[in-house]
């Protein structure tokens, strides 16, 4: 037989009777994509911030957009992967900077679902301020260097460090014993995290490194402790000799409650005992003691003085270098006319008396060793306390440069700032310093 045309004869087995055919085909969906994380998640209006895009469903993506403004650049790495180039922020388009967008995937399969998780952030970056001394945090606006509303964070706060993706601050509260997270992008505070006794540093994994305060010329970048040197050329006695305060007051034996004493250039001398009883002589101006000064309050008076632990030494208040603790000696460098002197506490209360100005104490907060002594900043508008622990507290002008606390160590009986503020030398009862800041 002739087919007709166009008609084609396919060969199969002998005999064929019957015949049936599949269903049509039907085309396999394209999944949704969706986006679990973006990092950072902040870049300044300019753009051409490197934005990691992480998810699923990554495969043959046709688009990724920061809000309704295409990225300028984008990468495939992997089904889970995508790098992006955020655009500008410019006038007109959908981003406002200050307030967060949704970076979204598009694929044959669809556009990715908008959450927290995708949001990225236009904005100039923002320096944060601790406040140690009103316990605040002040965001500053790097690009106008305008200072925000500050942030009320725990008592005493330390060091702050942020998170690699930009978005939460962590802020060290000394006193507390916590940590208070920042939401960046809104610069609120949330719930307090209570961690040990007297934090005075953070560290944030894998990128940021530990954060303490004033140290130069950056705030990145702890230290490890400084090994100890024989009294680095550390212009003090650790021991009482024939001419010290003690001996030009006591003799050769000061009475045993006798626990600091200073000596000035000009030959004047004064000491304190546990109590709080100040003995002065060789032209130093006697300006007060605590039990002197509670005698002389009527029977009674609200105004006396309760010591809730023992003194433990005493500063001049124009002097660099502190009065050692237990009997021992230390010289000031600065002259000690009548302006004053500060009698200071185990507990880390502070006492001034005559024109010595008062910058804060540790009383009332919770110490992991007992405060040992004290020094006064170059120029006389700080001062410094010290733990037996090598902890260190700086108040007023004084700045913080490190401490030895929480390294298990102890026996430290002195800190001693160097002459232009840049540093200090922490002296053990061993004999050795540990050296801070400019201190060599």
């Amino acid at each position: 037989a002739v087919l007709p045309s166009g008609v084609m004869a396919i060969k199969v087995g002998a005999d064929p009777h019957a015949i049936a055919i599949t269903p049509a085909a039907q085309p396999v969906p394209s999944p949704v994509p969706t986006v679990t994380t973006i990092s950072p998640a902040s870049g300044p209006p300019a753009g051409s911030t490197a934005v990691t895009i992480t998810g699923t469903g990554f495969t043959g993506a046709t688009a990724v957009d920061f809000g309704t403004t295409a990225a300028t650049a984008f990468t495939v790495n992997s089904d889970t992967s995508i790098t992006a180039t955020s655009p500008p922020c410019a006038s007109g388009s959908s981003c406002s900077p200050g307030t967060p967008v949704d970076v979204t995937v598009t694929t044959l399969g669809g556009t990715s679902k908008t959450s927290a998780a995708d949001q990225f952030t236009f904005g100039p970056q923002t320096a944060y301020v601790v406040n140690y001394g009103d316990s605040t945090v002040t965001p500053i606006n790097v690009a106008t260097n305008t200072p925000g509303t500050a942030i009320k964070v725990g008592n005493d706060p330390l060091a702050i460090a942020i998170t690699p993706d930009g978005k939460t601050a962590y802020v060290v509260n000394l006193a507390d014993g916590t940590v208070t997270p920042i939401d960046v992008a809104t610069d609120t505070p949330g719930t307090a995290i209570k961690v040990g006794s007297g934090p005075d540093a953070i560290a944030i994994t894998p990128a940021a490194q530990p954060v303490i305060p004033g140290t130069p010329p950056t705030i990145a970048g702890s230290p490890p402790l400084p090994k100890p040197c024989p009294t680095c050329g550390v212009p003090i006695t650790l021991n009482p000799t024939s001419t010290s305060a003690l001996d030009q007051l006591f003799g050769t034996t000061p009475p045993q409650q006798i626990v600091g004493a200073q000596e000035t250039p000009g030959g004047g001398v004064l000491a304190v005992d546990s109590g709080g009883d100040v003995y002065t002589g060789n032209g130093v101006n006697y300006l007060g003691g605590i039990s002197q000064l509670n005698s002389n309050l009527p029977p009674g008076g609200s105004n006396a003085i309760q010591l809730t632990a023992q003194i433990v030494g005493l500063q001049v208040s124009n002097g660099f270098q502190a009065g050692n603790i237990r009997g021992h000696t230390g010289h000031s460098t600065g002259s000690l006319g009548e302006t004053g002197y500060y009698l200071v506490a185990a507990d880390g209360g502070v006492f001034a008396f005559g024109n010595a100005p008062f910058y804060g104490s540790m009383a009332g907060h919770t110490l992991a060793s007992p405060i040992v002594g004290m020094a006064g900043a170059p120029g006389g508008t700080g001062y410094y306390l010290v733990a037996a622990d090598g902890g260190v507290f700086a108040f007023g002008s004084s700045l913080f440069y490190g401490s030895a606390s929480g390294q298990g160590l102890s026996g430290f009986q002195n800190i001693v700032p160097t002459s232009n503020g840049g540093g200090y030398y922490l002296l053990n009862a061993n004999g050795q310093a540990y050296k801070f800041g400019d201190a060599t």
